[in-house]
């Protein structure tokens, strides 16, 4: 099954080509958009790519992927981590009602 132009950069979904990705930079979202659009021209006018760019390409998604996964796993467990050190804060901090209702 061929690809659309869209999909090779998502998930295959077609939500995924709407979503604005807000953490980019407008050089890194010109950028992106120019590939995108030179990739399109590219295959439109039948104009084969080299293997080893394909290779190599396909190297570096799978890298940025894994990199990706791990640092949002790592941003999910620090929000955690954050999350259990507010409850424990929270659970024991003294309570005055307590400590006051005994001295009187």
């Amino acid at each position: 099954m061929a690809t659309r132009h869209y999909e090779s950069s998502t998930s295959g979904m077609n939500f995924d080509r709407f979503l604005d990705k807000f953490d980019e930079s407008t050089l890194v979202t010109m950028k992106r958009h120019y590939w995108t659009a030179k990739q399109l021209l590219r295959t439109k006018l039948g104009k084969k790519e080299d293997e080893h760019l394909l290779a190599s390409d396909a190297s570096l998604d799978s890298k940025l992927t894994l990199f990706r996964s791990v640092r949002d796993t790592s941003e999910n467990l620090l929000a955690c981590v954050e999350n259990y050190q507010a409850f424990l804060l929270e659970f024991f901090k003294p309570n005055d009602v307590t400590t006051s209702r005994a001295h009187s």
